[in-house]
C-alpha cells in the first residue's frame, strides 16, 4: 500500500512539475515579446517571476530524483520511463512524462532565443555608445588599475 501512495505522490508531482513548466514557458514568452518590442522596463519583474520558478522546478526536480533513488534507480529518462511502464499502466502517466520533457525543450529553446536577443540587444547598445563618445570627440578606456580613462583629440 506505501509503495502505491509514493508512486501516486510521484505521479502528482510529475503533474505539479509540468504545470511549473508551462508557467515558466508563458514567462519565457512574455519576456521575449518585451525584448522584441523594446519594454525594458518589464524585464526585472520576469526575472524575479523566472527564479521564484526555477526554484519551484528544481525542487519537483529533486523529489523525482530522491523517489528514483529510493527505489535503486538512476536517474535518467530510460528509468522514468520504464518505471511508468511497470508500475503505472495508466498510459495517461506516460503522457504527463513524454509532454514533461517536451515542455521542458520548448522552455530551453525559448530561454536560449531570450538570451541571444538579449546579447543583440547588449552589443546593438555598445556599438550605440562607441559611435556617440567617438561622435563628442571622447574615449573612455580603462587604466591599469580599472579607473575609467577619457582620450579626447
Amino acid at each position: 500500500m506505501k509503495q502505491k501512495q509514493h508512486h501516486a505522490e510521484f505521479v502528482a508531482n510529475l503533474q505539479l512539475e509540468q504545470d511549473a513548466i508551462k508557467t515558466f514557458i508563458d514567462i519565457l514568452e512574455k519576456e521575449q515579446n518585451a525584448l522584441v518590442h523594446g519594454n525594458i522596463e518589464d524585464l526585472d519583474y520576469f526575472a524575479s517571476q523566472k527564479t521564484h520558478i526555477t526554484k519551484k522546478l528544481a525542487d519537483f526536480g529533486n523529489k523525482r530524483d530522491q523517489y528514483l533513488a529510493a527505489k535503486g534507480l538512476s536517474l535518467d529518462t530510460k528509468c522514468i520511463n520504464n518505471l511508468l511502464i511497470s508500475e503505472d499502466n495508466n498510459t495517461a502517466t506516460g503522457t504527463i512524462w513524454t509532454d514533461l520533457l517536451q515542455l521542458a525543450k520548448t522552455a530551453k529553446q525559448l530561454n536560449q532565443t531570450n538570451g541571444t536577443i538579449i546579447t543583440t540587444r547588449l552589443q546593438q547598445s555598445q556599438q550605440a555608445l562607441a559611435a556617440l563618445q567617438s561622435a563628442a570627440g571622447t574615449v573612455s578606456l580603462y587604466g591599469p588599475k580599472g579607473q575609467t580613462m577619457a582620450i579626447s583629440d
